[in-house]
């Protein structure tokens, strides 16, 4: 039998990026809220651990599109439905009209270095996936 094993290669070193790097991320998550949850989605996996701007900003952005994402892949399913079809496409694009002005009002704040907070957020996403800071005051 050979051994297999890896030596443990321990803590990965995480780069700092600057301030204004940060803030371009965190600009994009929130303007990337006009195509949906993907965006903020992916800006939050490459910031985490190194633009704490960012990825708080991206967290923010992915729970407020989250819920409409889900509605507007329902809204397109019942599109094609007759009856119903037109119905759907209508409050299809309301949806995402909505989404799209609350991210571009979002990205504007962001981008002068402030952090946002939606009026209308449900923030699904951090009650199945509470953020460290939060685990660590709750024990």
């Amino acid at each position: 039998m050979t051994n297999d094993v890896r030596p443990a290669t321990g803590p990965q070193k995480t780069r700092k990026i600057s301030v204004i790097q940060d803030r371009n991320r965190a600009t994009l998550a929130h303007f990337g809220g006009i195509l949906g949850i993907i965006p903020s989605a992916a800006v939050f996996y490459v910031s985490r651990n190194n633009a704490p701007f960012a990825e708080q900003e991206a967290r923010e952005a992915m729970n407020f599109t989250f819920v409409p994402s889900i509605a507007l892949i329902v809204l397109w399913v019942l599109s094609f439905l007759p009856g119903i079809g037109n119905i759907a496409m209508v409050l299809g694009t309301l949806v995402w009209l909505f989404m799209a002005v609350a991210s571009v009002r979002a990205g504007i704040e962001v981008n002068r270095g402030e952090p946002y907070s939606y009026r209308v957020n449900p923030r699904l996403l951090d009650r199945f996936y509470p953020t460290e800071n939060a685990e660590s005051t709750e024990s």
